[in-house]
């Protein structure tokens, strides 16, 4: 229970450091990957043990990831720089002598 606690606080941390819906991810992807291991685990029939292994190492790796969300925010996109010059001085160059 205290596991839920830390990552649900470690994902609210990454959101407000500029992560936004990018903080759910890995717990989309944790959440996705561990039933695909239980699913593998029942169906060959191993002890249900192995599942809870599963499960813990899947936490430990979500809350290794959101760490290093929270520890490193995300940086604001750069506007384009298509180019160097002004439109204005790029548009004196333009041939318009083809006017139909």
């Amino acid at each position: 229970m205290w596991l839920l606690v830390l990552e649900i606080g470690l994902i609210a941390a990454a959101w407000k450091r500029g992560w936004k819906g990018w903080a759910l991810l890995p717990l989309a992807i944790q959440l996705s990957g561990i039933f695909l291991a239980r699913v593998v685990i029942d169906a060959a029939g191993w002890p249900q043990p192995a599942a809870g292994v599963v499960g813990t190492v899947g936490d430990v790796l979500l809350i290794g990831a959101l760490v290093i969300m929270v520890a490193k925010p995300r940086r604001p996109a750069e506007p384009p720089q298509v180019m160097d010059q002004p439109v204005e001085k790029i548009q004196e160059g333009w041939d318009t002598s083809y006017d139909d």
